[in-house]
């Protein structure tokens, strides 16, 4: 019996320890820009999943894995938790569903700047010289861009 309380006490320290640890990683779990939701709930699933193993159940007073998702997410936080709050298991599905339409939404703004940009590139472009200027006209006199020269022109009559 000693020898069980003299290994009782090192042991419930180094318990008591990852305990702690563990409940910091998850306070502190979120997700960041590059991590996918699978990726994200993986790691909240194996964090839960070690306070599991050392003996703490407390799901009630662990904030839900959508809480911590970011701004893109903060709609869908916010939706999630009107009553009737859905169970983990009703939000897995809604939360890939977001980021689909997220990533959706995304390349679809990506494609619709790059139309505006080769548009906006190509503006004037195969519509002549590049001097921008036309001759056509009485009396007009055209500098040539750079060179400061004034090129005169004939009238045709």
């Amino acid at each position: 019996m000693e020898l069980w309380t003299a290994l009782k006490e090192p042991f419930s320290q180094a318990f008591e320890a990852r305990e702690f640890e563990l409940h910091s990683k998850l306070q502190y779990h979120h997700k960041t820009e590059s991590m996918t939701i699978t990726e994200y709930l993986s790691e909240f699933k194996s964090i839960f999943d070690q306070l599991n193993s050392v003996g703490t159940r407390q799901e009630e007073s662990l904030s839900p894995p959508h809480m911590k998702l970011g701004s893109a997410y903060e709609a869908f936080s916010t939706t999630m938790l009107k009553p009737p709050v859905p169970s983990y298991s009703e939000i897995i599905p809604l939360l890939h569903s977001h980021e689909l339409r997220n990533i959706n939404n995304k390349s679809a703004a990506v494609n619709q700047s790059m139309a505006f940009y080769t548009n906006t590139n190509n503006k004037g472009k195969n519509r002549g010289n590049s001097n921008s200027f036309s001759s056509k006209g009485r009396g007009f006199s055209q500098t040539a861009l750079g060179l400061h020269k004034t090129i005169p022109t004939t009238s045709r009559q």
